[in-house]
């Protein structure tokens, strides 16, 4: 009796990157602390670059609101009236930032905030930046494990 067999496996990563070379655009989204007390503020910092050697018109950032947390509108507000970015749209899950033009090399910093509303233990969804015009350039980062407990 002859026995053959073969054996496939396959899993998946959250947050690993699988593409091969450099991407026209990189985001990196930093948080100042992820353990927190209700209605603590966490600060974020995102960072967007366009690594190629030409303008990017029409960039958009799709930056994360995790679960049992609130966005300080105030902060995109500063950002569109000082003109670092065209205009904002806050929804339940996301604030969507537009960019007119995204110079090359030239790193963007945005900084936001945003105010825990209840005690969560969560991983806050990955950032996302994308041209407009052609989502194939677009980058991402990495998933965030954060904590909010209540007030003792």
């Amino acid at each position: 009796m002859l026995l053959r067999y073969q054996a496939t496996l396959a899993y998946h990563v959250p947050g690993a990157d699988h593409s091969h070379g450099a991407k026209p655009l990189l985001i990196q989204l930093v948080y100042d602390k992820t353990a927190l007390v209700v209605n603590d503020r966490v600060k974020a910092t995102a960072t967007v670059t366009n690594r190629t050697t030409v303008a990017a018109p029409m960039v958009i950032l799709d930056l994360p609101v995790p679960a049992g947390f609130a966005v300080d509108v105030e902060d995109l507000e500063t950002l569109r009236s000082s003109g670092k970015i065209a205009k904002y749209q806050v929804t339940p899950r996301s604030a969507i930032v537009y960019l007119r033009m995204l110079g090359p090399s030239e790193p963007l910093e945005l900084i936001y905030h945003l105010r825990a509303t209840m005690p969560v233990k969560i991983t806050a969804p990955p950032a996302r930046a994308y041209e407009y015009y052609n989502p194939d350039y677009q980058a991402k980062t990495v998933p965030t494990p954060m904590t909010v407990v209540a007030v003792k």
